[in-house]
C-alpha cells in the first residue's frame, strides 16, 4: 500500500507492511467494504481510517453512481480497493450476449479507477456461462490502471445459477491467462467445499497456494452451500483458525453487514475481535 502523509503503512512487494507499532506487529490490514451508493457512510470511512481501525476502504461500484458520487468518494489519503459490479447488477462476464452492457459498466469502473488510483480491482467471473468467455471479455476490455484480482465464488449464486471461477483450478487458469492476482473469499471457498463434499482444510490449502493478494472474511455455517455474509460470531465458522491462516499484514475486507450505524458499531468490534484472535495465536 502506498505511503500516505498521515498513514503508518508502507508498500512492499507482495504484501503490506506496517511501520513499527507494537500492537500491530504480526497483525492484518483491515478494510471496510461498502457500496458507492452508501454516501452517508463517507464520514464514517474517514473516522475509521483516522482512528487506525481500518487501513483501506473497498468500494463496490454500483453502476450509474460515478457521476453523482464519484468525487465524494475521493476521501483524501484513504487507500482504496475497487470491486467491479457482479451479476446482481447485470454484470456477467461469462455470457457473450452481455458483452455490450458489460463494457459500459466496465468503462464506468475504469473512470473510478482513473480517479482513485486504487490498490487493486476485484472482479467476479460471472454466472451461467463459461470461464473462457469471462477471460476473453476481460482481455478485450480496457486494461485497469491497477492490479486485477479475480475472486473465487461458491458453486451457486443467490438465484441458484452456477457460478464461474469456483475451484482452485479455475482461479489458477484465469490467473495464468490474464496475468492477474487473486482475492480469496473464505466463505465462498467453504461453500464450494460443502457443495463438492470436499475436505475444507484441503480446499483452503489449495486456494492459499495461489498466493492471494487480498482476502474477504465473514461468518457463516459449516456445511452450507450459500454465502450468508453474517456478522462475526453469528455463524459457526472456526474464525480463529481462518484468521490465523492469513499471512502477516494481509489485506482483509470484512464482508459483514453494514446497512446501519448499529452495523458499523459491530464492525469496529469485529476488527478488534480479529486482532485479538491474531494476538492469541502468534
Amino acid at each position: 500500500m502506498r505511503v500516505r502523509e498521515k498513514s503508518r503503512v508502507s508498500q512492499a512487494k507482495g504484501g503490506l507492511n506496517f511501520e513499527a507499532q507494537p500492537f500491530l506487529w504480526n497483525s492484518v490490514c483491515l478494510g471496510l467494504k461498502i457500496w458507492t451508493s452508501n454516501k452517508p457512510l463517507i464520514s464514517e470511512v474517514r473516522r475509521l481510517y483516522d482512528s487506525e481501525i481500518i487501513r483501506y476502504v473497498e468500494l463496490y461500484i454500483v453502476p450509474g453512481t460515478e457521476k453523482e458520487y464519484g468525487y465524494d468518494w475521493q476521501i483524501h489519503g484513504v487507500p482504496k480497493v475497487l470491486h467491479a459490479p457482479h451479476f446482481g447488477a447485470g454484470f456477467n462476464l461469462s455470457l457473450k450476449e452481455k458483452e455490450s452492457s458489460n463494457r459500459r459498466m466496465w468503462n464506468e469502473v475504469m473512470r473510478y479507477a482513473d480517479r482513485f488510483d486504487p490498490e487493486g480491482l476485484i472482479v467476479h467471473l460471472g454466472t451461467s456461462g463459461n470461464l473462457s468467455e469471462s477471460v476473453r471479455q476481460l482481455g478485450a476490455f480496457a486494461t485497469p490502471p491497477c492490479p486485477l484480482w479475480i475472486e473465487n465464488k461458491p458453486c451457486l449464486s443467490t438465484d441458484g445459477s452456477r457460478c464461474v471461477g469456483v475451484t482452485p483450478d479455475d482461479i489458477l487458469e484465469a490467473k495464468s491467462l490474464l496475468g492477474s492476482g487473486f482475492c480469496l473469499d473464505f466463505s465462498h471457498a467453504l461453500c464450494y467445499s460443502a457443495y463438492a463434499q470436499l475436505d475444507h482444510h484441503r480446499v483452503l490449502e489449495n486456494f492459499l497456494e495461489l498466493n492471494p493478494q487480498i482476502y474477504h472474511l465473514c461468518d457463516g455455517f459449516m456445511g452450507s452451500i450459500r454465502d450468508q455474509h453474517l456478522h462475526l460470531g453469528e455463524g459457526d465458522y472456526n474464525l480463529p483458525s481462518l484468521v490465523n491462516l492469513l499471512p502477516d499484514n494481509a489485506m482483509v475486507s470484512l464482508e459483514t453487514p453494514k446497512k446501519s450505524q448499529e452495523d458499523l458499531f459491530f464492525f469496529e468490534s469485529e476488527c478488534l475481535m480479529i486482532l485479538e484472535m491474531r494476538k492469541s495465536n502468534p
